[in-house]
């Protein structure tokens, strides 16, 4: 017989203690993981700008951790004095990436009373196109590798317009995508995003947080629970203030001026590109390296 369990993460009575991971991060696990001897996790796998990938381990470990470790780990990625990331942070990375290890660390820690079992999706747009299932940690790792060389892409040159076509339904969720992609754009270049199926702008924290003027307050004070959604707020504004960043989708164009982006229509693509000289037009997430 199915059953839905709904976990509360910021109920610490709901979590146990063990230990601390090498950066001083505490792992608190839900009770439950006593109650089962298998757990299978099934997750995308795809870039992400702080922890370098999200895949089966990072879904695990944000549906078992309680929202202070969750906290405090994300924090390790980033600066809020600077506003920058910390090394071994960004898309692709994970050596050394503080997020990357203390998910790992934790879920080693776990596996002491309650095996796992990782199913890793790689898809194109809509389109699943390899899987890596079985350990969680070594099915992620091999994930990441298939992953990577599909959408790794070396240039000699940066371009000075892409034309990124995603299927994404939602502007929050398109955010490492673009980050990925503006790996391959010079500064102060141009990104047209083509997202016929993007309907949704974000959570309603999100929201909050693109409303903050200078986007350099997003930060104050701290975010004490969860810094994705004003990572991904400050990370989007900020982004749109060094390249110029078209977008033709069916969000409210309110909310995306509000963010620094610019609505267009099909109609005007041609506009947006006008002065560009070198310019590539991709599908999805890509990360760029160049060469001599």
């Amino acid at each position: 017989k199915n059953k839905i369990i709904y976990l509360t993460p910021s109920n610490i009575e709901d979590y146990a203690y063990f230990g601390t991971t090498n950066l001083k991060t505490p792992i608190l696990l839900n009770k439950i993981l006593f109650d089962y001897n298998l757990a299978l996790v099934l997750s995308e796998i795809r870039y992400d700008g702080l922890s370098g990938f999200y895949g089966a381990p990072l879904q695990a470990f944000y549906s078992i951790s309680a929202a202070k470790s969750v906290c405090l780990l994300q924090s390790k990625s980033f600066d809020f004095e600077s506003c920058r990331k910390k090394s071994g942070s960004g898309i692709g990375i994970t050596k050394l990436n503080p997020i990357d290890q203390g998910v790992k660390e934790t879920l080693i820690t776990a596996s002491s009373v309650c095996r796992w079992f990782g199913v890793n999706l790689i898809n194109d747009g809509d389109a699943t196109i390899d899987i890596a299932a079985g350990d969680l940690l070594i099915s992620y790792m091999k994930a990441q590798e298939i992953y990577d060389s599909a959408n790794s892409l070396k240039t000699k040159e940066l371009y000075d317009g892409i034309c990124l076509d995603t299927q994404k339904s939602s502007l929050q969720g398109s955010i490492s995508e673009i980050e990925s992609v503006l790996t391959g754009l010079i500064k102060g270049g141009r990104l047209l995003i083509n997202a016929p199926k993007m309907d949704n702008f974000g959570s309603k924290e999100f929201r909050r947080y693109c409303d903050i003027h200078p986007v350099q307050d997003i930060f104050k004070p701290i975010p004490e629970t969860n810094i994705l959604d004003a990572y991904d707020a400050y990370n989007l504004k900020k982004t749109a203030m060094e390249y110029y960043i078209a977008i033709d989708c069916s969000v409210n164009s309110k909310d995306i001026i509000q963010c620094g982006l610019n609505p267009v229509s099909r109609e005007t693509y041609d506009d947006v590109f006008k002065n560009c000289l070198k310019k590539h037009r991709i599908k999805n997430a890509k990360r760029f390296t160049t060469y001599q």
